[in-house]
């Protein structure tokens, strides 16, 4: 009997700690709420500004104003790219100058430029560019003509490698040496040099454009005009 009631006694002791401890933590975790800080409730006041807002009428829009700007000078003949001439190098202006070779020099030369590729005709645009550049900014005013050109290129050899120069390349260097920045025209000619993969035929269809361009001058007598300016600038020399 006395084991039993010792038993009994450890039974109720444990449960007594057991129960204590549980009211314990029941009671901690009443203050930790009651300790913490209320969070703030939302203040709608502002609903009753949007109520308001709602009451008023509403505005027109402002319309946008735009800046006008007088174009009716502007005309045709504001384009002061110069048209194909025998003395059209003379007035035409460096950034003009591809868009001249496109237009004016490619122009019902289809028979020709069939013949190249892609790749071709951009080298081809590339010569042009680079040798018409050069007269239009280092040339002297009478050099500035179709006939020039056609010097440059019959004394362009197509086989000099990147090292060599031709007799072309070495009179473009010659009026660069001292530039500390290299014009562009050289750059093209560079480019032209060497990515062109079939030189000796861009070459040979570049002389025959040229031909083209001074039988069109032959057909509708343009060289005596350009004979009749070549006297008068000598005289005004």
């Amino acid at each position: 009997m006395t084991t039993l009631f010792i038993v009994i006694g450890c039974i109720a002791g444990f449960n007594a700690i057991y129960l204590f401890f549980y009211i314990m933590d029941d009671i901690v975790s009443q203050i930790r709420k009651i300790s913490k800080p209320k969070k703030q409730t939302a203040d709608f006041a502002f609903w009753d500004d949007l109520d308001d807002l709602e009451d008023e009428p509403e505005k027109p829009e402002k319309p946008e104003t735009f800046e006008i700007y007088d174009i009716s000078s502007l005309t045709e003949d504001d384009d002061s790219m110069p048209e194909l001439s025998p003395n059209a190098l003379k007035s035409l202006r460096s950034y003009d100058v591809r868009r001249f070779i496109k237009e004016e020099m490619y122009w019902l030369k289809d028979y020709i430029l069939d013949e190249l590729s892609r790749f071709e005709m951009e080298s081809l645009t590339l010569l042009f560019s680079s040798y018409i550049k050069y007269l239009i900014r280092t040339g002297q005013e009478e050099d500035k003509t179709f006939s020039t050109l056609r010097e440059m290129l019959d004394s362009s050899d197509p086989y000099t490698t990147m090292e060599e120069a031709d007799t072309v390349e070495e009179m473009i260097r010659s009026t660069i040496r001292h530039m500390p920045i290299k014009p562009d025209y050289y750059g093209e000619y560079l480019t032209y040099k060497a990515t062109c993969e079939n030189r000796p035929k861009v070459l040979e269809s570049a002389k025959r454009i040229l031909v083209a361009i001074d039988v069109n001058f032959d057909v509708f007598g343009m060289h005596k005009e350009e004979k009749k300016e070549t006297t008068e600038y000598a005289e005004h020399v």
